[in-house]
């Protein structure tokens, strides 16, 4: 199994300043499945990304959305050392966040992640303007009132902008259905984001 949904979610708004990493692939696809990817698995996975032309890997095994930026579409080898040092990474981010949750008296259940992706999308390229924020915080204000009324608590995990993008993650409580979340909000956000922009499932581990 090669895991190319979880692999493609866990890359997916990526671009050449926060290029997902190993440990962040390991990360998402351990909240999708409860495992952790084996070596052929993640090579798997990668390559039919790079090879579809999904995804773009630069130096050092980190991977970008193929929309966000330029890079290889050649597959270099992970060995086992390094896959070991990801998953050995990944293992401290999950304590170090547990110990975290302990101290503030919060429950791990109770924590909310990201479900969804959303990138808006500018198509010259500018840096959204302060009407353009505006715009966006409106619609992501919508799209939660929009999951309120369907029953699932969320909020926004905050505003990334960039040249020609603005991204934000939708949290959601641990036990939320991230699909039933992006179907609720999908129309909203098709009929009033920029042409080109996005929702996706991404639906990650808080550790990360």
């Amino acid at each position: 199994m090669a895991f190319e949904k979880e692999i493609r979610v866990a890359i997916a708004g990526h671009g050449p300043d926060d290029a997902a990493t190993l440990t962040d692939i390991i990360g998402a696809v351990d909240a999708q499945q409860k495992l952790i990817v084996t070596n052929d698995e993640l090579a798997d996975g990668l390559r039919a990304l790079l090879a579809a032309g999904t995804i773009r890997e630069l130096a050092g095994h980190r991977y970008i959305d193929a929309k966000l930026g330029p890079g290889g579409l050649t597959f270099t080898p992970i060995t086992e050392l390094e896959l070991s040092k990801a998953v050995a990474e990944y293992g401290r981010r999950f304590r170090a966040a547990y110990k975290r949750l302990e101290e503030q008296g919060v429950a791990p259940d109770e924590v909310m992640w990201p479900k969804l992706r959303a990138v808006y999308v500018f198509a010259d390229g500018r840096h959204a303007s302060d009407e353009d924020m505006d715009e966006i915080e409106t619609l992501a204000t919508e799209m939660l009132d929009c999951l309120d009324d369907g029953g699932i608590e969320a909020d926004i995990g905050g505003f990334e902008v960039g040249p020609g993008t603005v991204q934000f993650d939708v949290d959601g409580v641990k036990d939320a259905d991230a699909g039933a979340m992006h179907r609720l909000v999908r129309p909203i956000f098709e009929a009033k984001a920029t042409a080109g922009s996005t929702v996706e499932v991404h639906e990650t581990d808080p550790w990360s």
